[in-house]
C-alpha cells in the first residue's frame, strides 16, 4: 500500500476563509501588497481581520503567500490575491507550526530598549520580566495571582487600559500616581475600585498604550521575558517559573564561561 505523506497541512481550529475580488483561475498574475490592500479595502475582510498589510512574501507552500499584518499577525493568501485564510499552517514532517513560529520570530522585543524606569516594580530578582497590564482585564487579574508566586524575578508592569475597558484609564492613572504603586496595583487586581486614591497629571498611561501598539501588542496580559521572548496571554506560575529558571541557568552558565 502506498503511503501518502502530506508535508504541510492547514488546521481548521480556527481557520477563516475569504474570497476577494480577483477572478478565479488567473494564477499567472501574482498579487502584490498594493493589489492585496486594494482588494481588502473593497471587501469586508479588512474589518474582519482588523489590520493593515505590512508585508507579503512566499510561504513554504507553492502558490500560497505569507501576509504580515499589524500586530505581527500572520495570515495567508493565494498568489492571485483572491482567497485568504486565517489559521495555523503545519509542517507535519518537522512537526512545526509555521504560523506560530513566524509570529514568535516577529514578536521578539529589544528588552533593553523598554522604558523600565517608569513601571510599577515587583521583586528584585536577577531575571527581568515586563507585563503589559489592564487593571480591569480578568485575565490580567488571574495572571497577577500567579506572578506573586514566582521566585528570582523583577517584574515591571506597564499599566494602561484596553479600549473595551474605558473606566480602567482613570484607575491606571491612580495606580501610577499612588505613593505605593505596587500596593495600588495589587488592590486593583483584586477588584478594588481605588475610590480613595487620587488622579495626578501623568501621561504614562498614554505612553504605555502607545508603546504597546508599537510593539504589536493587541491584548492583555502580555508578557515579555528579558531574552526578548513575548508571550500572549497568561501562564501558570509553574510554566513561568520554568522559563525563569532556564533564563537564570543560561545567565549563570554565561557568567561562568566568561570568568574561565
Amino acid at each position: 500500500m502506498k503511503k501518502l505523506i502530506l508535508a504541510l497541512v492547514i488546521t481548521a481550529l480556527p481557520v477563516y476563509g475569504f474570497a476577494l475580488e480577483n477572478q478565479p483561475g488567473k494564477t499567472t498574475e501574482k498579487t502584490t501588497e498594493k493589489t492585496l490592500e486594494k482588494n481588502l479595502e473593497k471587501s469586508d475582510v479588512a474589518k474582519l481581520i482588523g489590520a493593515k498589510v505590512n508585508s507579503l512574501s512566499p510561504s513554504p507552500v507553492p502558490g500560497i503567500l505569507e501576509v504580515i499584518v499589524d500586530g505581527n499577525q500572520v495570515i495567508y493568501i493565494d498568489e492571485t490575491g483572491r482567497y485568504l485564510f486565517v489559521g495555523n499552517l503545519f509542517d507535519v514532517i518537522k512537526g512545526v507550526n509555521l504560523r506560530q513560529a513566524k509570529e514568535d520570530e516577529l514578536s521578539i522585543v529589544d528588552f533593553a530598549a523598554l522604558p523600565l524606569e517608569d513601571t510599577v516594580v515587583q521583586g528584585d530578582g536577577p531575571v527581568k520580566i515586563a507585563i503589559f497590564d489592564d487593571p480591569d482585564c480578568p485575565y490580567c487579574r488571574k495572571l497577577h495571582k500567579e506572578l506573586k508566586l514566582l521566585k528570582n524575578v523583577r517584574i515591571h508592569y506597564f499599566i494602561f487600559n484596553l479600549p473595551m475597558h474605558p473606566e480602567a484609564y482613570d484607575k491606571s492613572k491612580k495606580i501610577l500616581c499612588a505613593k505605593d504603586k505596587l500596593g495600588a496595583l495589587d488592590r486593583a487586581m483584586s477588584g478594588d475600585p481605588l475610590d480613595d486614591l487620587e488622579i495626578c497629571e501623568t501621561d504614562l498611561v498614554d505612553k504605555n498604550k502607545e508603546l504597546s501598539e508599537k510593539l504589536g501588542i493587541r491584548g492583555t496580559p502580555h508578557i515579555i521575558i528579558e531574552t526578548g521572548q513575548s508571550i500572549r496571554g497568561g501562564k501558570s506560575a509553574a510554566e513561568l517559573q520554568e522559563i525563569v529558571d532556564n533564563v537564570l541557568a543560561a545567565k549563570k552558565k554565561l557568567a561562568a564561561e566568561t570568568t574561565e
